[in-house]
């Protein structure tokens, strides 16, 4: 008994590991909604992102402090920056002040700027503290400054300017140092004085921040920063540079890790979108393309493979195909005359501008067979005699209705059709076929209607 429980539980997890093994990720029919559906996802996100990054600085701020006090500074700079001369912030813009990466590079300054206190030895050695409020009044003073060779003093804040310079601390520090090892002071070495703080000239420096933008400008970069005191925005929180570094790269790396995650569901999801090509075939207009409709696109890419690779022969939206209930049909009138020649088909769906994979199919253009005669053998049985040429054989639909039809296929130039009655009249379909070793292709078929063995009404091609 406990072997027969022990073998029937193995059985039953084998079934269960068979199942699901064996489970297609989609069911064919809903495949390429799926997805669309994650595709769309994540054009969304990709959206979402690219609005996040175009904040700037300010969608940094408030993800720092939804109740930022630095974010409605720059809000009220954006609102009020119309009516001034100073140099205007571009939210996110390459280049600005506001920019992640140009934020970016300005933390590394201000970690620059304290390395250099904290070697100096003739002032403050201690590292200055990072507001959020000081980053952006930094950001908006250099972006004035950047046009008007000028401080704006908008904020009331002690700042250092520096135009056209790789490095600020160059001139900042290193020339203005040895001016004032010389005895040189007052404006010639304020640049030093205020980052340093020799000899405690003036009130502590307790904070900072930092901007640089290389827009607005004729000479190259324009950086800045600002250095507050006790005075300066008492509320404001305060961070080491290196937990500011911190929380930046926290803030830019989830949008870069969200960015590249919704690109790599986007080309995956679009790399497997691939309309379905149910069926080819031929026709006298030409060559006509069955294929399976797709929820939610509206254009599709029609290509050709004559020989040469795959070419766009049509660029068609929804409301101009031919529609079928759960399919589209196209015609591909420019082979109408191209008999004996075959030619591969794919179809892309176009996704928000972008164009999907594709399936193809190919097929070999067959002329229409042409019918000599159709005539009753006997009271029951009708012969129809075809002229086969390059052709491998034909078939004949027979139908009393014309809508139930019935078949029957021949390799020789003539069929016999048994089982009928004279007294009722028939329709007739006829189709010839090429046998190729991709399979075999069929011609259209030309429809015969009217009394058996009256060939003067003009055969109708389906």
């Amino acid at each position: 008994m406990n072997q027969l429980k022990k073998f029937m539980t193995v059985l039953l997890v084998l079934i269960l590991f068979l199942t699901v093994y064996n489970r297609p990720a989609f069911a064919e029919e809903d495949r390429n909604d799926e997805y669309i559906r994650l595709f769309l996802e994540a054009e969304e996100e990709i959206r979402e992102v690219e609005e996040e990054i175009a904040k700037g600085s300010l969608g940094f701020f408030l993800w720092h402090d939804p109740d930022s006090p630095a974010a409605a500074i720059i809000e009220e700079r954006l609102e009020n920056q119309a009516y001034d001369s100073w140099g205007d912030i571009e939210l996110g813009v390459k280049g600005d002040a506001t920019s992640l990466d140009n934020m970016y590079t300005a933390i590394l300054f201000i970690q620059e700027g304290n390395a250099i206190r904290a070697n100096d030895g003739y002032g403050e050695t201690y590292p200055l503290m990072i507001s959020d409020e000081l980053m952006a009044v930094s950001q908006i003073q250099t972006t004035n400054s950047a046009r008007i060779m000028a401080h704006s003093r908008m904020y009331g804040v002690t700042e250092n300017l520096a135009w056209g310079y790789s490095d600020p601390f160059s001139v900042w520090y290193n020339e203005e140092k040895a001016s004032w090892l010389s005895g040189v002071r007052g404006w010639d070495v304020a640049h030093f004085e205020n980052l340093i703080n020799p000899g405690g000239m003036y009130s502590a420096r307790i904070s900072t921040g930092f901007g640089m933008t290389t827009r607005g400008t004729v000479y190259g970069a324009t950086h800045g920063q600002v250095f507050g005191t006790a005075a300066n925005f008492p509320d404001a929180k305060l961070y080491t540079a290196e937990e500011y570094l911190e929380d930046f790269n926290t803030y830019r790396d989830g949008l870069n890790e969200r960015m590249e995650k919704a690109k790599k569901q986007r080309e995956e999801a679009l790399s497997r979108i691939a309309p379905v090509i149910t069926s080819l075939a031929n026709s006298e207009k030409g060559t006509e393309i069955l294929f399976k409709k797709i929820t939610g696109i509206e254009e599709y890419v029609i290509l050709r493979d004559s020989g040469r690779g795959f070419e766009e022969i049509a660029r068609v939206k929804t409301e101009d195909l031919s529609d079928h209930g759960l399919y589209f049909r196209y015609c591909d009138e420019e082979t109408s005359a191209a008999f004996g020649h075959s030619f591969h088909y794919a179809v892309k769906a176009v996704v928000e501008g972008e164009e999907s994979s594709y399936e193809e199919k190919k097929i070999t253009r067959v002329r229409s067979i042409t019918v000599s005669s159709i005539s009753w053998m006997s009271n029951s049985s009708v012969s129809v005699n075809a002229d086969l040429g390059s052709l491998n054989g034909f078939e004949v639909r027979y139908s009393e209705d014309g809508e139930n039809w019935l078949s029957q296929e021949s390799v020789y130039p003539y069929a016999l059709i048994t089982g009928l009655d004279k007294a009722k009249t028939y329709q007739f379909r006829v189709r010839g076929y090429l046998e190729t070793e991709e399979g075999r292709f069929w011609s259209a078929f030309t429809e015969y209607k009217g009394k058996i063995g009256d060939l003067t009404v003009t055969p109708d091609s389906k």
